[in-house]
This record gives structure tokens, sequence and C-alpha cells, in this order.
């Protein structure tokens, strides 16, 4: 599944559907800087084996402020093998976030004096702020960035899920 959209490809108000997994190799790459270097030899028999997904929209919207628009959105679950902080051991890790973000077109950055801020308002509801150049956005570094934030800094065997 491609991770490069261009608003010109995008129906306005019309949502196309995002299922999105490990056999995805960006998210693949992901999952395995997650896993630390980890592989299937260190994890423990019947246990479960890491995974990724992504299901959500994109969809391209407009008002008289922002013009055109694309929301993105859609929940992000990982499950990964990481290492506990305390013992050493392997452990299986998640991550679950709801993906709510926004692209809006780079020239209205400095217009609406935007490069300080990283949400934005847009009928009534806030959005992580990113911005498409040309009609061009890539969804990768959204879901890189909502997988960085969200991951636990400190996995430790009492919060094994």
């Amino acid at each position: 599944m491609k991770n490069e959209f261009n608003i010109t490809q995008l129906k306005k108000s019309t949502q196309e559907e995002l299922s999105l997994d490990e056999n995805t190799p960006w998210l693949k790459s992901l999952l395995e800087e997650f896993c630390n270097g980890l592989t299937p030899d260190d994890y423990e028999q019947g246990e479960e084996l890491p995974s990724i997904s992504f299901q959500g929209i994109v969809k391209l919207c407009d008002d008289s402020k922002f013009h055109d628009y694309v929301v993105f959105e859609g929940s992000f679950v990982m499950n990964f093998y990481t290492l506990c902080i305390k013992t050493g051991t392997v452990i299986l890790d998640s991550l679950n976030a709801s993906v709510e973000a926004a692209f809006i077109n780079s020239s209205l950055k400095d217009k609406l004096e935007l490069k300080e801020e990283v949400d934005i308002f847009i009928t009534d509801k806030e959005y992580e702020l990113y911005f498409h150049e040309k009609g061009k956005f890539d969804i990768r570094p959204v879901l890189v960035e909502y997988a960085h934030v969200n991951k636990n800094p400190y996995p430790t065997l009492e919060t094994w899920p």
C-alpha cells in the first residue's frame, strides 16, 4: 500500500479507506525498529508475534480558510517485543493510538502564521498539523511520529499486557 498521495487523486468529501499492516514494507520496517533487533529466536514458543496495523481514512475536504485540506484519521496499533528496563527480559509491549491529522497547503504556513503550530482546529475538531506540498502528502511520517510519541519509554514486566 502506498504512503504518498496527491490530492488530485482524491474526490472531495469522499473518503478513501486504508487498511495497512506488517505486509506494508514501510510499516514492517517501523515494527522491526521497535523490536530493537530482537528476532523470533528471542521470543518464547507460543508467544504472540509482533504486529502492526492502521485502519482509517484519507479524505479531501475544503473550507474558506484552509481551502483544500486532507484529513487522515484512524486507529494505529502495534504489538512489539522489547526489553524490560528492570530485568532485561524480553516482554511484549503495545501501543494504541487514535490518529487525527490534517494536511493543509504549505503556502498557508506563512500566510496564516502557522510555522510554530503543531495542532489546528478545523470545523470544530482538533488535528495534528501537517502540510502538503503542491498537493502531495505522505502519511508515513505521521504514523512514525505517532509511534514514537505513544511508545512506553520505560517498559517493564508490570506493564506487560
